[in-house]
Parts: structure tokens; sequence; C-alpha cells
């Protein structure tokens, strides 16, 4: 007996059994999720590098040559793209199919640390990252006022809106981009060369003063006294009190050159 015969013979229970499926069919439709965005994972990592003061042939020749010789070995690579800038270095290493890329981090990561002793003193640490798909901006908002400027706007956004979106349910993270407060020094040539001093050595005056310290606590009888210390500066005269040199008693401040 051809089994559709059975069917025949029993209609009630065909249509019993077609019911069944048209139904079970409806209630899985109703059940299926739905995403905006959904969730795609691309083998895509990136590495970032920053120099200050390099410029971009500076970036390319001594920075990110360096690296890409490091991790073109790397196994798993499809292909390697970089982007060399006033300073920064970006390299976006797009992974093959299939790819283990936590393995991929490690392996990313102990290349950098074999040549890292052959980059520029004064390079900052590499910064890996894994990318994602999801990692696309949904949402993007614009910040007025007619009170503020824009680096106040920025200050504003950094220290008061940021952390309240970071704890919003569902932001992954929130950034922000604007004008950060910046003071900008202009060197007279011809005082440097009287105080016999360079750009390189007033940028290293800076960077040596340029710190912030934990004071610690003071204990005295019967109290603890936490210390904070307000090492930031503001103002140009602050600026301008800055000890660039110190030799046989002769200072040379930011403002004399």
């Amino acid at each position: 007996m051809n089994w559709t015969d059975f069917f025949i013979k029993r209609p009630v229970f065909s249509l019993a059994l077609s019911l069944l499926i048209v139904f079970a069919g409806l209630f899985s439709a109703t059940q299926l999720s739905l995403q905006l965005l959904p969730t795609i994972e691309i083998p895509v990592i990136n590495v970032a590098t920053g120099y200050p003061g390099a410029n971009s042939e500076t970036m390319q020749n001594f920075v990110t040559n360096v690296l890409e010789s490091a991790l073109s070995g790397i196994q798993g690579i499809d292909y390697m793209t970089s982007t060399s800038s006033q300073n920064s270095s970006s390299i976006t290493l797009n992974m093959q199919n299939g790819v283990d890329t936590n393995a991929a981090l490690t392996d990313i990561a102990q290349k950098i640390n074999s040549v890292r002793g052959r980059l520029p003193e004064g390079v900052n640490d590499p910064i890996i990252s894994k990318m994602s798909a999801n990692d696309e901006f949904v949402l993007l908002l614009s910040f007025t006022s007619r009170l503020m400027q824009r680096e106040q706007i920025t200050d504003y956004l950094l220290r008061l809106v940021k952390p309240q979106l970071d704890y919003i349910d569902g932001v992954s993270n929130a950034q922000v981009w604007g004008n950060n407060f910046a003071m900008l020094l202009s060197l007279d040539p011809n005082a440097l060369a009287a105080h016999n001093l360079t750009p390189q050595e007033v940028g290293e005056a800076l960077n040596n003063q340029s710190v912030q310290g934990a004071p610690g606590t003071l204990n005295g009888s019967g109290q603890s006294l936490n210390l904070a210390t307000n090492t930031d500066m503001t103002k140009v005269a602050q600026f301008n009190n800055l000890v660039i040199k110190n030799q046989n008693n002769m200072i040379t401040r930011l403002s004399d050159v």
C-alpha cells in the first residue's frame, strides 16, 4: 500500500495533522527573535600606536614599517592595511574566516613585544583591539551651547554626560569628539639660542614636570587625613613660571624663551 493511501482513506486524521503543522508554524514564527543589527563576527584586529610630535613620514618609517614587518609572519592573516599620520599609526589585520581571534591577539602581542625595543624612545605602547560589526555607531548626538565655548562643552560632556550614558542598559560604549583644552606654546628661536636650549629640551622639561602624584595619608593623633595635590595648569602665568633649565644657579623659565 502506498503511503499516500493511508492519508486518503483517513481524511479527518489528514486534516488534523495539516492543521497541527500550520499552527506549529505560526507559533514558531511568533517566537523568532528580531534584531536591528544581527550579531556578526568579523575577524578584524587593529593595532594603534601613538608617537607625540612625530610627522607622518617618521611614523611610517620608524613605527608602522617595524610593526608590519613583525606582524606579517602571523598565521591566519588574510590581508593587512596601515595608515600613518601625524602622531599616530594604525594597522588593521583582516584575519581569515574561522581563525581564533583570541589566539591571534596573543600572537600579535608577542610579536609586538619582540620589536618593542626597536621603536623610537617616546613611542606609546601599541593598543591592540578586536573589532566587531556590533561596535558600529547606532546613535550620534550633537551638543551646542550659547554660553559655553567648544572646549567647555567637550569638558562638560566628558565629566558629566558620558558617565551617565555609559551606565544606560544596552550601551556598550559612549565616545565624545570635540575640542579639548590645550595650551599652545610658541618658542622664540633667538631666545632659545641665547639660553643654549633646543625645542626638544623644552619639551622634555615640560614632560618631566607634568606629573600626577599621590601624596598619601597624613596620620595624626586620633585622625587620619588623605592628602591631595592639584598639579593641573590652566593659566598662562602658571606655564610661564615653569623652570626649563637650572644650571649654575641660573634659572631659565618658559617665559624666557
